[in-house]
């Protein structure tokens, strides 16, 4: 069995504010993102990118962890990196399994 990192789509919402600068009203804005995971380059297997699930860029294979352990380690890096926490899922035969427990959410 192997574990990928995967987010939902979801939406994130940007509260109303006013530009310090010009006095100027922003309204609230919702963005919906869409469903995103984790994949590694194909050259240099050390970088690691975020992008859109499933992925039709030939240069970026889906980052595949054989043990929970490093599915954590993986998420810990990304958390520490940019602040997002993306869901240990499994991962067999192409298909998206259920969400693993004990992670780190």
């Amino acid at each position: 069995m192997k574990y990928i990192l995967y987010s939902p789509p979801h939406e994130m919402v940007r509260e109303a504010f006013t530009r310090s600068t010009t006095g100027e009203e922003v309204p609230r804005k919702v963005f919906h993102i869409g469903a995103r995971a984790l994949y590694r380059h194909k050259k240099f297997k050390n970088r690691r990118y975020r992008s859109d699930f499933p992925s039709w860029d030939d240069t970026l294979t889906l980052l595949k962890c054989k043990t929970i352990r490093e599915a954590l380690g993986e998420q810990e890096a990304l958390k520490n990196y940019c602040g997002e926490v993306f869901e240990i899922h499994e991962y067999q035969n192409g298909e998206l399994g259920a969400r693993v427990d004990g992670a780190v959410s």
